[in-house]
């Protein structure tokens, strides 16, 4: 990749064989907040031109070099991706077009001996904790979930009776 800096200007030449057009463009349009940025398409290469929008010095520009050259790569990272699961989306698509259901699998299915143990331990430990708790103790002793009304003796009839 060949990069040729100019006053206010940084032009790149890509090969098409390095990174396709569409990868450029995403990448170059990704740095449209610091920089104007024009594409244009020769024989066998990509031809990335940014022009910044404020005054540039040597430093901003190779910045700038350095952001497109990221840029480029994660791009080729992402449309990598996009291609080898572009059937996997297709599918998804065309079950939320359908309108079909999902099956849902059985939760305990996929539990192991050890695990349905543990599970199975857990909700006899929660049940017990219930039980203790309706035994006649007040599962609320500060009075939380009482009423105003309740708590402070106003019955709705008339002004509010004071404590002593």
């Amino acid at each position: 990749m060949k990069c040729v800096y100019g006053r206010s200007t940084a032009r790149f030449e890509i090969p098409l064989k390095e990174y396709p057009l569409e990868v450029v463009k995403y990448a170059a349009f990704s740095l449209t907040g610091d920089a104007f940025a024009h594409i244009f398409l020769k024989p066998a290469r990509v031809v990335a031109a940014f022009e910044t929008k404020s005054p540039a010095t040597r430093k901003s520009l190779g910045r700038l070099a350095a952001d497109f050259k990221d840029a480029l790569k994660l791009e080729a990272i992402r449309s990598d991706i996009a291609g080898k699961d572009q059937g996997l989306r297709e599918h998804i698509v065309r079950l939320a077009l359908r309108g079909e259901p999902v099956p849902v699998e059985d939760a305990s299915a996929g539990l192991s001996a050890q695990q349905q143990k543990e599970l199975d331990r857990l909700i006899a430990e929660v049940e017990a904790e219930i039980a203790k708790e309706s035994t006649g103790k007040s599962p609320d002793p500060l009075g939380v979930t009482k009423t105003w009304e309740a708590a402070h003796g106003h019955d709705g009839k008339g002004p509010a009776k004071q404590k002593k």
